[in-house]
């Protein structure tokens, strides 16, 4: 019994061994993926040889995902209309996409672009203006595109002093604003 014993010793603590790293690398990895998407999880895509762009992505507050990103002429062309893209004032506005996703909520009954703001540091608010292509798509899956005036009475809306920006989408399945932050300046177009 005893040399018995002492053969299938090792071998329990060898898997019990086992079992205790599968665990700890097992944890670990969950809580980095937690820490990654806590709070608001921020994809920056600054540095694209094909097209510099940014990107922000919320939690889904509301059961409700939405991603804003700042979008060149190089990544529209690629996603919207030749019809649309002509509307685009790329020169005059700083223009962004946004696209809107769920499960669970009718997006059809919000007027995104009656929604949607861009905020400067100094707490100026800017609504967006008329947009070139309407948020298109089903009822639990929409991709807009937004501009804002890079001008207001020939002066930057943002002061030379401005590091960051935010565009601000207020009142959607029950979220007060999402805030998607962005740095200053923005890639050239």
């Amino acid at each position: 019994m005893t040399r018995i014993f002492k053969l299938i010793l090792p071998i329990v603590l060898l898997v019990i061994i086992l079992i205790s790293i599968y665990w700890i690398f097992e944890y670990n990895r969950k809580e980095k993926a937690f820490r990654e998407s806590s709070d608001m999880t921020i994809r920056e895509n600054t540095e694209q040889k094909e097209g510099q762009f940014l990107s922000r992505i919320d939690n889904g507050e509301g059961n409700v995902q939405i991603e804003v990103t700042y979008a060149t002429p190089k990544i529209l062309s690629s996603i919207v209309t030749a019809e649309t893209y002509e509307k685009i004032n790329f020169e005059k506005n700083y223009v962004f996409m946004i696209s809107i996703n769920t499960h669970s909520v009718n997006l059809d009954q919000f007027d995104f672009v009656k929604l949607v703001f861009l905020r400067t540091e100094s707490g100026e608010e800017f609504p967006a203006l008329a947009s070139a292509d309407t948020f298109s798509g089903e009822s639990h899956h929409k991709l807009g595109v937004v501009e804002f005036s890079k001008k207001i009475q020939n002066e930057s809306i943002f002061s030379k002093n401005d590091k960051s920006f935010e565009l601000i989408i207020k009142s959607v399945s029950g979220v007060k604003e999402r805030n998607y932050k962005f740095p200053l300046p923005l890639p050239e177009v």
